[in-house]
């Protein structure tokens, strides 16, 4: 008797949130990209996965910096910062906490967070 094949267990979708800017630019590049693409409906999801497979595998000296003054909180560099000179110093080291934090925050000085209310939900289009 032949056993019916069974189909690979699909995971759910991994799921992230949008800014609404995001969305906007996400939506129009989507009503731009659909009339010229007749018979290959792209989705936001597509679309997003696409340009992130097609992007470095690595992210750049300048996206690195441009995520660390976007999203740099200065309380959580704090908390970091104290955890990680307590460490150096049960270990032994000598630490110059002024050159450290110096050195460790020198890229955040223009901090702001960016906060998003609303969760979006990429693939429904």
């Amino acid at each position: 008797m032949n056993e019916p094949s069974q189909k690979p267990r699909l995971h759910a979708p991994e799921r992230i949130t949008l800014a609404p800017e995001a969305l906007i630019r996400i939506n129009s590049w989507i009503a731009t990209v659909r009339p010229k693409l007749k018979g290959s409906p792209v989705s936001r999801g597509d679309l997003v996965n696409w340009l992130i497979t097609n992007h470095a595998s690595d992210l750049s000296e300048a996206e690195m910096l441009a995520l660390s003054t976007t999203f740099f909180d200065p309380m959580m560099a704090l908390a970091w910062a104290s955890k990680e000179i307590t460490e150096r110093h049960k270990a032994g080291e000598q630490i110059d906490v002024a050159a450290f934090m110096s050195a460790a925050l020198m890229t955040n000085t223009k901090a702001r967070r960016t906060r998003v209310s609303k969760p979006v939900v990429l693939g429904q289009s």
